[in-house]
């Protein structure tokens, strides 16, 4: 069973996981959850590039830094998590080493994660941050919507969940996932496979045939699976990219959460076999990768 009794929220302390932070709560108060607030911070992020300090200087610095953020973190959703038992954590260091290596380390369940930012490094944030514990983290990670104003969604208020499947073993376990998620917010699944569209531009071979066969042995694989999870959810099968189809179904379904396999990403060079970067980019809501 899915269930997520000690939830990570990094926080770099940009507006927007201010605004997300309401979203967060609903999450820990669902699952009756632990929630634990980490912020990491470089030390000459602020400096020039070349500035070499004395010994009792970096001392002093790194400690004025540690005070502030500590200051701006106890301020950080202090109504929104009310009646949640929260800890909050300043640490030095690279934020995505600290995330994946604190998570490892304190049984996190769940690491729920902005994928957009503010300041003079979010580009760099957002592909670098949430990538890297998209690939090391071995928790399910929670992900917000890809876009410059946030979305009004509140975890309660979960309704239809879209489930992406490949018809691969691991399809098993993100069906489950879905069906967990499913009863604990009472919604109801679709699940959804991209099947390869056909090319047919100039000079390209009539493959519609071997296009349905395609179609029709993601159906029977599907099915199949479903027997296995002992599930037995509304399944869309589409032609089309991944992330496309997964995102127009959502928008179809009205979806409020949509859950993926993190699968192959996790290996070497995972990014590059796997939609999960995409995925998440083009959901229109939340997307629970696990």
């Amino acid at each position: 069973m899915l269930t997520f009794r000690k939830v990570l929220f990094p926080v770099d302390l940009s507006p927007r996981c201010v605004e997300i932070a309401p979203y967060v709560a609903s999450i820990a108060h669902k699952f009756e959850a632990e929630l634990v607030l980490l912020h990491a911070f470089l030390m000459y992020e602020d400096l020039p590039y070349d500035s070499i300090l004395p010994l009792n200087v970096s001392t002093a610095y790194e400690d004025a830094i540690r005070e502030q953020r500590t200051t701006e973190l106890g301020n950080l959703g202090r109504k929104a998590f009310e009646g949640l038992t929260v800890t909050r954590l300043v640490e030095a260091g690279l934020a995505a080493d600290r995330i994946v290596q604190y998570a490892g380390e304190h049984e996190i369940d769940l690491i729920v994660m902005p994928t957009h930012g503010y300041g003079r490094f979010r580009r760099f944030l957002l592909g670098s941050v949430t990538s890297k514990v998209l690939h090391d983290a071995v928790c399910p990670v929670w992900t917000t919507v890809h876009t410059e104003e946030l979305v009004e969604s509140a975890s309660q208020n979960i309704r239809n969940i879209v489930c992406a499947v490949d018809i691969g073993s691991d399809a098993i376990r993100v069906i489950r996932a879905a069906r967990d998620m499913a009863s604990q917010y009472g919604a109801a699944v679709c699940l959804v496979h991209a099947v390869p569209y056909p090319d047919f531009g100039p000079g390209a071979t009539d493959d519609r045939p071997f296009q349905r066969f395609l179609f029709d042995t993601a159906k029977e694989r599907i099915t199949a699976l479903q027997q296995e999870a002992q599930s037995d959810f509304q399944t869309c099968i589409d032609y089309g990219s991944v992330a496309a189809v997964i995102r127009d179904t959502a928008l179809g379904c009205d979806a409020q959460l949509v859950v993926i396999g993190r699968g192959r990403i996790q290996e070497k060079l995972g990014h590059i076999r796997t939609n999960v970067h995409a995925i998440i980019r083009e959901s229109p809501c939340p997307v629970l990768s696990v």
